[in-house]
C-alpha cells in the first residue's frame, strides 16, 4: 500500500465503500489491469461479533495512489466504525491532487466517488480533520 516506498509522512491510500464489488472491480481494471483483485478477510471482535469484508487489493506502488481501493462490509454484523470509541474527531474534507486530474475524475465518476481532485504538480491525498484541539490538515 505504498508504505514500503514512503519518502515522507503522508496519506498513501483511501478506501471507498462498495455495495457492488464485482462490477466496481471491473471499473478499476479498465484504469489499471493490475487493479481489481478481490480478497476476503474477517476477524472476531468483542463477544460473538465478527467483522467480515471483501476488498480490492491496493497496489504496492506508487507511493501515493489517488485511485481508491474498494471495500464491502456487507458480510459483517455491524459496520466496524460502531466498535470504535468516540474520540471527538471528524473528517471535514478529503481531497486529492494530481497533475492530470481529468483522468482520475473519470474513474471517480464511474465509482460515484465524491472526493474532489485538484490540479497540482504533486500527486497527494489531503485530509482536514476537526479535533478537540482544533482543525488540522494532514
Amino acid at each position: 500500500m505504498g508504505v514500503d516506498v514512503l519518502t515522507k509522512d503522508r496519506i498513501t491510500r483511501f478506501a471507498l465503500k462498495s455495495n457492488r464489488l464485482e462490477a466496481d472491480k471491473e471499473l478499476l481494471k479498465t484504469y489499471n489491469p493490475q487493479m481489481g483483485i478481490v480478497a476476503k478477510g474477517s476477524r472476531d471482535i468483542t463477544g460473538e461479533s465478527r467483522l467480515a469484508w471483501e476488498l480490492t487489493m491496493p497496489l504496492a506502488t506508487p507511493e501515493v495512489d489517488t485511485i481508491p481501493f474498494l471495500i464491502d462490509w456487507s458480510s459483517s454484523q455491524q459496520h466496524p466504525s460502531l466498535y470504535l470509541p468516540d474520540m471527538k474527531c471528524s473528517l471535514i474534507k478529503l481531497y486529492a491532487t494530481h497533475p492530470n486530474p481529468e483522468e482520475i475524475k473519470v474513474v471517480y465518476d464511474s465509482l460515484n466517488c465524491q472526493v474532489p481532485i485538484k490540479k497540482h504538480k504533486e500527486i497527494s491525498l489531503k485530509m482536514i480533520l476537526g479535533t478537540p484541539k482544533g482543525v488540522i490538515e494532514l
